[in-house]
């Protein structure tokens, strides 16, 4: 089974990459699951929007699990069965001889920026009216199946590998595999409540803003290691910290062109260097006034043990490229704040 890259298909003179899903993951994970659905289902006809070299359909047959497919797609390698040339987007595919309450949309579509693409053709199968999905598609996008879809199966991965056997280059994606029964109506979304901070500390991610004389701790939200570098406030400089490690306590904000940047120190296989890191992007979470509720290091060293934790590191890749929200960010920093807080009353 095909997976694109996060912009969707794209070329690369003027050759589609194509990264598929493994024939291992989908003997071991999606197999099996369809094995302990099938039981409900009868007569299944097996849509497969973008299919690669038919992987998934094959393998399907030979387990009995599908009828008959149809597959598509843009740009295709022979391997197994007859697959149709076409960017199913733009199909008006229609079934004449099976009825469609029997058929099951997927598989695995190109994402697209922010899984723009993505949600075109899970809407496009739900507006079609096939009874079911099965889509391994980004964790973000399961609300919006949710929103579509009755859960029949939800299952997670991280770091999956997809590859590409023609110039044996592999990507790591984290995934989700869905399936689902078509809802007769999309459903409403549901708000989710706006995270807030307590004890009137401040947090900020905004682009271009620099960082302001009041902020006392930063904290990278995204890339890998998420968390890390880390740097706060010590009188005039600045701890810094990488992973556990702290590299230097002597860290200061410096300007350039009317920007406020931090002069931290880069770590790397030959040793450190020092980086002007361009805090004013919105990679960092800007925190201020923190520093008058809490001891610093105290808190930094909870931050530097969650950063380090394995269950952080499964969180933080649930979605990729590796990233923790500012509402998940506010919600952990409450959290935190309520324990360290409670501990330093019963002292008193």
């Amino acid at each position: 089974m095909k997976k694109y890259t996060f912009t969707g298909k794209h070329k690369k003179n003027n050759i589609h990459e194509k990264y598929y899903t493994s024939q291992e993951f989908i003997n071991k994970n999606v197999i099996s699951v369809f094995k302990n659905l099938k039981e409900n289902m009868s007569n299944l006809h097996f849509i497969d929007t973008s299919a690669g070299d038919n992987r998934i359909v094959k393998t399907l047959l030979e387990n009995k699990l599908i009828e008959s497919y149809k597959s598509f797609d843009i740009s295709f390698s022979n391997s197994f069965g007859e697959i149709e040339l076409k960017n199913w987007i733009g199909e008006n595919y229609t079934l004449k001889k099976y009825d469609k309450t029997d058929t099951v949309i997927g598989f695995n579509p190109p994402y697209g920026y922010n899984n723009k693409t993505a949600k075109v053709f899970i809407n496009k199968g739900w507006e079609e009216q096939h009874k079911y999905c099965m889509w391994l598609v980004s964790n973000s996008v399961k609300p919006y199946l949710l929103e579509r879809y009755e859960e029949l199966h939800v299952s997670s991965y991280t770091n999956l590998a997809f590859i590409d056997t023609s110039v044996d280059k592999t990507i790591k994606q984290s995934v989700m595999l869905f399936i689902g029964e078509r809802r007769s109506k999309i459903l409403s979304k549901t708000k989710k409540e706006k995270s807030i901070p307590k004890h009137n500390y401040l947090i900020e991610r905004k682009h271009y803003k620099g960082i302001a004389d009041n902020v006392s701790l930063i904290i990278k939200k995204t890339g890998n290691p998420v968390l890390f570098p880390l740097f706060y406030k010590k009188g005039k400089y600045w701890t810094q910290y990488y992973k556990r490690e702290k590299i230097t306590e002597t860290a200061e904000i410096v300007e350039k062109d009317g920007k406020k940047y931090m002069r931290g120190i880069s770590k790397n296989k030959n040793g450190g260097k020092v980086f002007d890191y361009a805090i004013e992007s919105n990679v960092y979470f800007r925190i201020s006034n923190i520093e008058n509720m809490i001891d610093m290091e105290k808190l930094v060293e909870k931050l530097v043990e969650l950063g380090n934790s394995e269950e952080f590191f499964k969180h933080a890749n649930k979605y990729k490229p590796a990233s923790i929200t500012q509402g998940w960010f506010i919600d952990y920093l409450n959290m935190l704040l309520d324990i360290l807080l409670d501990i330093l009353l019963e002292k008193v």
